[in-house]
């Protein structure tokens, strides 16, 4: 009697396992190796049978990390791919995350040895795993790599998805700042990234908020790099650190006090306070690798920047040669040098002998210097006196100020200052606005400043006419075909695109002509409405006489609360019968108006 036992080929583990012990103990002959092997393939069994991955993905990497060396780039991928599928056989959270430890940390030992490739087997790792902290472990773990294998390049491009990764990870805050710290130390290997490594760093202490002197104590080596990053950065002209709890408390600090002084010079004053704190602080720059000749080039500029927001917007060589500190024959070259950085827009005229700021440009300095000063002065006020401020402020200043400190950000996003701010603006009637459309151009004029015109770069330029068809509250509704539309706000440039909905006609019977709109505001709900009328020649009227024509109409409408449409159904079928001449809604004054909470069309 035969009995038949099926067989299959070999378990890619098993083999993984057998493939790198037996290259591991190659060099001490095969007396002493096959029994290394058969033991280590013996465990490899039992773990398999078992279920012990854990166990299984330690054995595997413990035996790939000695032989990485001696194994081609092709064999070394193929070994971590399948010792990484490994996690896809573990359902707990728990165990997912030990295993991912394990090999993460075998992955990076050797930084120095086939760096790119140890880079990608963690994306791959990472693309196999669906528990979020597991994914957040490997990350970190590649970040570290790409710092200490010099591969920095290969990483950078996925900073772009930092936010989707924080939602996908819903990290606490401390991961979050070891996270921006890790991301930050990735970008200071790239002298061009300057910028975007000062704005990780800034994000890690924007985490800082109202914790006790030990916590922020945390942040204060990195709070004084971020200062001394900013002041020796040739191209960085603003930043948020001024006002940060984390930054604050260096004034304090009696080691790092002159480090925050000097900040608060370069974001808020002039090149003769800069002259000044030098004159008494010698040495200091030099003890943080500050050069003199750079930091009073930014001044120079800083300072142009600062005088350019004098209110004449016209500004004599005499007055910037002594603000700057420079000759006569020099001024021109640091207005031009104002201008290569993108600081500053004007026309410098030789034979007058001043430089003529644009009215756009020069609002846009004033209002952040503005903004600048107002967080100096208001950093420790009480919030309901910064409130009433607030109240003041014409809404593209605020704009501005919500990025100065979480405590401003959490009031000016708030609903019911927003509805206060709102209600001050039309009781009293400052910075009222109107705009004006021309046929691919919107502009803004306050009524407090007619003088005063700003181009508005509307997120609907491109394409057909875009027209405006309603405005409320600083809310205006944009269209350029009958399906694409968008609310948006002038004031903060903020744009919200409505879903696209169809029209229910056919295309062929409607032309521009038949589709009108109407922006509200529905106070008992709170919410913003667009409504959509469409009319349109039925073509099942088609042969009957003129008389029994009609336009039936689609009606529709849109919550932006909900951010979806509705169709309204009438307890009838909407025609509007003709004779002679069409009869329907006047195109020209088709739009709807709003009137006593409700929206009004004008028929013949």
């Amino acid at each position: 009697m035969t009995t038949v036992v099926p067989t299959s080929e070999e378990d890619p583990s098993l083999a993984i396992v057998r493939f790198t012990s037996q290259l591991a103990w190659a060099d001490a002959g095969p007396e002493a190796a096959e029994p290394q092997v058969t033991r280590l393939c013996r465990e490899a069994e039992e773990s398999i049978v078992a279920g012990r991955w854990l166990d299984l993905a330690t054995l595997m990497v413990t035996s790939a990390d000695l032989v990485s060396s001696k194994i081609s780039d092709k064999d070394l991928e193929c070994t971590y791919t399948t010792i990484c599928s490994l996690v896809k056989n573990v359902n707990s959270p728990e165990e997912v995350l030990e295993m991912v430890k394990v090999i993460a940390s075998k992955v990076v030992q050797q930084p120095n040895d086939k760096a790119s490739l140890r880079l990608k087997i963690l994306f791959n790792l990472y693309n196999l795993l669906d528990h979020p902290n597991a994914r957040f472990q490997v990350y970190m773990r590649a970040l570290e790599l790409a710092v200490s294998g010099k591969v920095t390049e290969s990483i950078v491009p996925s900073f772009k998805k930092v936010d989707s990764f924080l939602k996908e990870w819903n990290i606490e805050i401390k991961d979050q700042r070891e996270l921006f710290l890790a991301i930050a130390n990735v970008l200071r290997e790239n002298k061009s990234l300057a910028k975007e490594s000062l704005q990780f760093v800034t994000r890690y202490l924007a985490t800082f908020s109202n914790e006790d002197a030990h916590v922020l104590s945390e942040a204060k080596d990195e709070a004084v790099r971020a200062a001394i990053d900013f002041i020796k950065a040739p191209s960085i002209f603003q930043c948020d650190l001024l006002d940060m709890p984390a930054v604050a408390q260096l004034e304090k600090d009696p080691n790092s006090a002159l480090v925050y002084q000097l900040l608060k010079i370069f974001i808020t004053q002039r090149l003769d306070a800069y002259m000044e704190f030098q004159n008494a602080n010698s040495g200091f720059l030099l003890t943080y690798g500050l050069v003199e000749e750079d930091c009073v080039a930014k001044m120079r500029l800083l300072s142009l920047v600062d005088l350019a927001s004098d209110e004449s917007g016209k500004i004599p060589y005499a007055s910037i040669k002594n603000i700057l500190q420079v000759n006569d024959e020099e001024v021109e070259l640091w207005v031009v040098k104002a201008i290569s950085a993108k600081l500053v827009d004007c026309k410098m005229d030789q034979m007058n002998q001043f430089c003529e700021f644009g009215q756009t440009q020069w609002q846009s300095l004033r209002t952040m210097l503005a903004a600048w000063r107002i967080s100096s002065t208001m950093a420790n006020m009480p919030m309901d006196i910064v409130n009433d401020v607030f109240l003041r402020l014409p809404a593209s200043t605020l704009v501005r100020c919500r990025v100065l400190s979480k405590p401003w950000f959490s009031l000016i996003d708030n609903s019911d200052f927003l509805a206060s701010h709102l209600k001050r603006t039309l009781e009293t009637e400052e910075h009222l606005m109107i705009l004006l459309q021309s046929h691919r151009l919107l502009r803004t004029v306050y009524l407090d400043g007619p003088d005063k015109l700003s181009d508005v770069d509307h997120p609907l330029q491109t394409g057909n006419f875009t027209k405006v068809f309603g405005s409320v509250n600083g809310v205006i509704g944009l269209t350029n075909s009958p399906v694409v539309l968008a609310l948006f706000n002038p004031s903060t440039r903020t744009i919200h695109r409505l879903p696209i909905e169809p029209i229910d006609f056919s295309e062929r019977s409607i032309t521009l002509e038949y589709v009108f709109y109407g922006l509200g505001y529905d106070s008992v709900s709170d919410d913003y409405k667009v409504v959509r009328m469409v009319q349109s020649k039925h073509k099942d009227y088609e042969g009957y006489p003129l008389q029994m024509k009609g336009y039936p109409v689609e009606t529709k409408v849109f919550s932006l609360k909900s951010n979806s449409w509705k169709r309204i159904h009438l307890c009838f079928e909407v025609q509007i019968p003709f004779m002679f001449f069409y009869y329907h809604v006047l195109y020209r004054r088709g739009n709807g108006v709003l009137a006593s909470n409700s929206l009004h069309w004008v028929l013949p």
